[in-house]
């Protein structure tokens, strides 16, 4: 089945020390690009985001915003106990002998240097806050694949009549060929039968036979149209493998638009140009409906 390469999703996770939400917005692109967005501090997990979401999307452009809330905002900082006291003995030391009676302020122990140091946290944050982050994302790209898939299979639906049409065609086509042939010698050998009578000649068949031969070569289309037709049918295969990928239909597409056009240029009839027309014009539509397909 075919996927369509733009999609949406969405998904929050909360743990016991953050609510982690994730938003993914994918597009068209040759290729797949992945662009992270997250908050400060955590831009360092954007490798393990897009690792992530390789593994799960094959192309497009993938917008990825996640963001971060702490539930519970962890002291950072302790008290040194030690130096605090060696402070406060000093001071109480140094009060008493010049006969200060303004007591020790806590406060003032507090802003000394050493008193207040950074707690050293058990584990970093944005390890702490990787797995919800995972989740969040697991749970949007979810989200995003079912909306790809849907919309998938609504184009593929517009590419199954595209191609019944294309075949339709192919059909017309390869029924004109012989009667573009048969008239070439009708118009011929009354064009001849015309010129020879009027010098008062006698017509000979194996001329006529000979020059209607060397027009049905040079306007034999028969190996392009089994060509063509071949390349409708394997498109179609193609569609309804679980593995179907949008630069194999866009390839086809090509050798499809390839072919029509040889055809064009050897076909001489009236009817087989306008055929080839419309047929190029389908063509195009498919081209541009497989460009938007993972």
């Amino acid at each position: 089945m075919v996927v369509s390469m733009t999609g949406f999703g969405e998904a929050t996770v909360q743990s016991a020390d953050f609510v982690i939400a994730v938003e993914i917005r994918t597009l068209n692109n040759r290729f797949l690009k992945v662009i992270p967005s997250l908050p400060e501090g955590f831009t360092n997990l954007a490798p393990r985001v897009e690792q992530f979401l390789r593994q799960r999307l094959r192309r497009g452009t993938v917008h990825v915003y996640v963001r971060i809330r702490r539930v519970v905002e962890r002291p950072r900082w302790r008290i040194n106990e030690q130096v605090l006291e060696a402070y406060k003995f000093q001071l109480e030391h140094l009060r008493a002998r010049w006969g200060f009676t303004e007591p020790v302020r806590l406060e003032t122990l507090l802003s000394l240097p050493g008193v207040m140091e950074p707690e050293e946290a058990e584990e970093p944050a944005v390890d702490r806050a990787w797995p919800v982050i995972e989740e969040a994302l697991s749970r949007a790209v979810e989200q995003v694949e079912k909306s790809r898939q849907q919309e998938g299979a609504a184009t593929q639906s517009s590419l199954l009549e595209l191609c019944g049409k294309g075949l339709e065609l192919v059909d017309r086509i390869e029924a004109q060929a012989p009667i573009t042939v048969a008239s070439y010698r009708q118009k011929f050998e009354d064009r001849l039968r015309q010129l020879l009578s009027a010098a008062q000649l006698p017509a000979q068949e194996v001329d006529i036979l000979r020059e209607v031969a060397a027009f049905a070569d040079r306007v034999d289309i028969g190996e392009e149209i089994v060509r063509l037709r071949g390349h409708f049918r394997q498109f179609l295969s193609l569609m309804d493998r679980p593995d179907c990928s949008g630069r194999q239909l866009d390839f086809l597409a090509q050798e499809m638009h390839r072919e029509a056009s040889t055809i064009g240029a050897k076909a001489s009839d009236g009817q087989i140009a306008h055929w080839i027309v419309e047929m190029k014009t389908l063509v195009e539509r498919i081209r541009e409906i497989v460009q938007n397909l993972e």
